[in-house]
């Protein structure tokens, strides 16, 4: 549904986060660094509440055996210890407090939204992806949509998986867009009609 090129540069973290800005989105205040003070001075500005998270691949291949790099909150006892550590580039974010977060798929102009309650288990508050769970059908603020949508759009995608949160102010925050995301899952889940959608955007 997209060319190989419009993947690969879409996957870039930072782009996206620049772009989703542009259009408009709540992104959370990220710095990408490997420089430890950066990282105690951003740790401090932000109150000691940040995660941390890859800047690309979240799967490793480990003496065989696929494993995850989950998003993680950073704690005080990481960043004291920092010189102990060889840090490479990664991501660093304001740990946005969340009412529930949400998958919008994003297959021409069709958005599919799907919400899934990550603060109802200790093990996912920071990172659903640590445990099965159930996600259901929701609707987006019609502005929310349209920016998925332009968001998709500008990166010259057909398909797009997009991370949100909803706040419990009622605010959706931008976390990250996958051009190549899966998706058969949440319709097994929610009934949504995405495979429908993706059928007639190819035919």
């Amino acid at each position: 549904m997209s060319e190989p090129r419009h993947i690969y540069f879409a996957e870039n973290k930072a782009v996206q986060l620049r772009k989703a800005k542009e259009l408009g989105f709540k992104v959370p205040s990220t710095l990408i660094t490997n420089d430890r003070n950066k990282v105690r001075l951003f740790y401090e500005r932000n109150n000691g509440n940040i995660i941390i998270k890859p800047i690309s691949r979240t799967r490793i291949d480990y003496r065989d055996q696929p494993a995850f790099i989950f998003t993680n909150v950073l704690t005080k006892d990481l960043v004291e210890a920092l010189e102990s550590f060889e840090v490479n580039p990664c991501i660093l974010q304001e740990n946005i407090n969340k009412r529930y977060e949400i998958r919008a798929t994003v297959v021409g102009d069709k958005v599919f939204a799907a919400s899934v309650d990550s603060q109802k288990d200790e093990a996912t508050k920071v990172d659903w992806r640590r445990k099965k769970l159930d996600f259901k059908e929701t609707e987006l603020p019609k502005l929310v949509e349209q920016r998925c949508l332009q968001l998709v759009k500008e990166l010259n995608l057909g398909f797009g998986a997009i991370d949100l949160i909803k706040t419990e102010e009622d605010e959706y925050y931008f976390l990250e867009l996958n051009p190549n995301g899966q998706w058969a899952w949440i319709e097994l889940q929610t009934g949504q009609k995405i495979s429908e959608a993706i059928i007639d955007l190819l035919t």
